[in-house]
């Protein structure tokens, strides 16, 4: 990452931990995921999440707590389960599963009283949604219900920090992160939006007209796309390009 993006994603990350501080959190992480994480990954979803790098944390306690909760995360997953599919979700509600147990023990070691999310559409990018994890203070005040309340009314400043951190392109999209297309398949999309030939996309990647055109073809039936035109707006959307 060079300086420039450096300096991006720490502009972003004072977004971010301005935003936290505003909702009555300590902390905070966001991430870029599948508006339908299961239907795009099936069964192999949790898998592939826990793999997930490109994650903006609002300091490293928080990437710390997320590297020691990863190696719990099964695939039935009940938190992970309903947060994908709700607006809001109350994180580790039900204390007598062993797994929730243990990652209890982990939040309250370093701190936090509560995990709750927010998840919501990205507008400019059909098919993706911004996810909010935050965390609060062992003596935050605060109920559930209020930080929920907290939340409705800085809707609209969640979603603008979550558009401007997008826009950034501080983060990997979720093609790019759950590793779904190869870094040929991703280049080759990204010169065929610059205009290049056929030809040129040939002797770029050291391979076959045949070859580009396998690449091609695979990626307009992953992204569901008619047409190359199709494909290259499809990949933008999608964060790809």
């Amino acid at each position: 990452m060079d300086q420039q993006q450096l300096a991006k994603m720490e502009h972003c990350r004072s977004k971010l931990v301005e935003l936290t501080q505003r909702l009555g959190a300590v902390e905070s992480a966001f991430i870029i995921d599948f508006a339908e994480p299961n239907e795009r990954l099936g069964k192999s979803w949790l898998k592939s999440f826990k793999s997930r790098d490109s994650i903006l944390f609002s300091s490293a306690k928080v990437s710390y707590l997320f590297e020691r909760s990863r190696s719990s995360m099964t695939r039935l997953d009940p938190d992970l389960v309903k947060a994908s599919n709700k607006d809001k979700h109350v994180w580790l509600e039900d204390k007598n599963l062993k797994q929730q147990q243990s990652k209890l023990s982990i939040i309250k070691e370093l701190g936090f009283s509560k995990q709750l999310s927010v998840t919501f559409p990205l507008q400019n990018w059909q098919g993706l949604k911004g996810c909010y994890s935050l965390f609060y203070a062992l003596d935050c005040p605060m109920t559930d219900e209020q930080r929920f309340a907290r939340m409705d009314e800085l809707m609209a400043d969640i979603k603008m920090v979550g558009t401007h951190i997008v826009s950034e392109r501080v983060l990997t999209g979720p093609f790019e992160d759950y590793q779904l297309f190869k870094p040929s398949t991703i280049s080759i999309i990204k010169h065929l939006a610059e205009g290049r030939s056929r030809k040129d996309l040939s002797d770029i990647h050291y391979m076959s007209a045949r070859g580009v055109d396998y690449h091609i073809e695979k990626a307009k039936i992953v992204l569901e796309a008619q047409n190359t035109s199709h494909l290259v707006h499809v990949a933008h959307q999608m964060m790809l390009i």
